[in-house]
C-alpha cells in the first residue's frame, strides 16, 4: 500500500510537471542560444534494478506523456529543435525493487550529454531540465 501511495505521488508530480511545462515564456529573444541554428535533442530515462512507468519528455510548450512504459530503459529518437527554444525537459518515474534502486534522466543536446539527475529508492521519480 505504502508503495502504491509513492507511486500516485509521483505520478501526480509528473502530472504537474506537464502542466507548467505548457505555460509560455515571455522572453523576446528569438534566439536565445544566440547561435541562430537549431539544436539537435535526444531524451533518456534508465532504471537500474526496477522498471520505468512514465515518461515525459519535450520542449516549451510542447511535451509528450509515454504512460505504461515497460523495461528498465527507453530514450527518445533525435529530435530537431528551431532556433528559438527555450527549455527541453524529461521526467520519468517507475517502481524500483528495492531501496538501492535508481532512475536517471538524460539530455543530450547535439550529441553531447548536458544534464543528468537521479532519482533512488522503491518508489522513482527524476527529472532534468535544460535551458538553451
Amino acid at each position: 500500500m505504502k508503495q502504491v501511495k509513492r507511486l500516485l505521488l509521483g505520478t501526480l508530480f509528473l502530472s504537474v510537471f506537464a502542466l507548467v511545462s505548457c505555460s509560455k515564456d515571455k522572453n523576446d529573444d528569438p534566439d536565445p542560444g544566440g547561435d541562430g541554428r537549431g539544436k539537435k535533442i535526444k531524451y533518456k530515462v534508465t532504471v537500474t534494478d526496477g522498471v520505468i512507468g512514465t515518461v515525459i519528455y519535450g520542449f516549451d510548450d510542447k511535451t509528450t506523456t509515454l504512460t505504461s512504459v515497460s523495461g528498465n530503459s527507453w530514450e527518445s529518437n533525435e529530435l530537431d529543435i528551431p532556433s528559438g527554444v527555450i527549455r527541453g525537459s524529461v521526467a520519468g518515474n517507475g517502481i524500483g525493487n528495492n531501496t538501492s534502486s535508481k532512475l536517471t534522466t538524460e539530455i543530450f543536446v547535439d550529441g553531447k550529454k548536458v544534464v543528468e539527475n537521479t532519482g533512488t529508492g522503491k518508489a522513482l521519480m527524476a527529472y532534468s531540465g535544460y535551458d538553451f
